[in-house]
């Protein structure tokens, strides 16, 4: 059970939402942890391409359009016990059942793998827009982190568009956020992670014909999956707003790397950092109102896991 200060006003978890534009809602400055992007090192617009195109071919299956054959995944009964979630006492027995399906999923035809299922043959790409990313048999692996939402940045505190967006979750197991922990240790030199939450994010820049700059993109992969979780076409789109402190979302994303400042300009991967690059969020559990906001646990060995 997770504690911790309770939040402030949340909408009630009946409502149904509406798409409407982003919040203006203010997000208290945080420490940079090792899983944030490190906005001074990035790499300029030019040279990084932008997230909103994906450099994954079409045929990767991990467009989001044949998801799980437009099912939820499949029940896997008993491997993980109940006390072992780091969870809230409203996350009732049946919840917690669903909720291992996707802590535990595995898909090997669509790449797509729970955090802490990440096959452990996976590596870096050998070349071009390929070497940016984690791959298994070719294909980028898309990595499912189920988590409760620690922080989020859609929208700057003027209700502006930032340059990248960011969410930041609490994994709902020490193994889970141990197996994020692991592929983060992945850059080069390796360094140790921070305690916190585990951080997605993703650059919104898009030059558009004739523009003299970049435009600002709407993060828009926001899904609703509190009732069924299925291929994103079939599930409703929801508003930034929707997602809130406290809520039980399941992070999608690639682990990606870029080049160093000092290292940017050479042809070959010698020093480099490691993000996850956010791919959408589902809302899995909305939190009730007054729900406590989670607090970091020491992180316990996860001597089963193997990157």
């Amino acid at each position: 059970m997770v504690h911790g200060n309770t939040k402030g006003s949340k909408r009630a978890p009946t409502r149904s939402p509406s798409l409407e534009q982003g919040s203006s809602e203010q997000i208290p400055k945080k420490p940079r942890m090792m899983s944030e992007p490190w906005d001074e090192t990035l790499p300029s617009e030019d040279e990084l391409t932008p997230s909103t195109v994906s450099d994954k071919p079409e045929a990767s299956g991990n467009t989001g359009d044949n998801e799980l054959d437009g099912k939820e995944p499949a029940l896997i009964p008993g491997q993980i016990a109940p006390d072992a979630f780091q969870t809230y006492d409203w996350v009732t027995e049946t919840k917690k059942e669903r909720l291992r399906t996707f802590l535990n999923y595995e898909d090997a035809v669509n790449v797509r793998y729970a955090v802490c299922k990440v096959p452990p043959d996976a590596g870096w790409g050998t070349s071009g827009a390929a070497a940016k990313t984690w791959r298994h048999n070719g294909e980028a692996v898309t990595i499912w982190i189920p988590g409760i939402c620690a922080t989020k940045w859609f929208v700057d505190i003027k209700g502006v568009l930032p340059n990248r967006v960011n969410i930041g979750v609490m994994p709902l197991r020490d193994m889970d956020n141990e197996a994020a922990l692991k592929l983060l240790r992945l850059c080069e030199p390796s360094q140790e992670p921070k305690a916190g939450p585990i951080y997605a994010g993703k650059l919104m820049s898009q030059w558009v014909k004739d523009d003299t700059k970049p435009a600002i993109m709407p993060f828009t992969e926001i899904y609703d999956a509190r009732e069924k979780f299925r291929q994103k076409k079939l599930m409703r789109r929801l508003p930034q707003t929707t997602i809130g402190h406290g809520d039980i979302v399941l992070i999608e994303c690639n682990l990606t790397r870029f080049k160093t400042a000092e290292t940017k300009d050479k042809p070959e991967w010698t020093e480099w950092h490691t993000v996850f690059e956010l791919i959408s969020v589902c809302l899995l559990e909305e939190a009730p109102t007054g729900t406590p906001l989670p607090v970091v646990t020491a992180v316990k060995d996860a001597t089963d896991i193997s990157l």
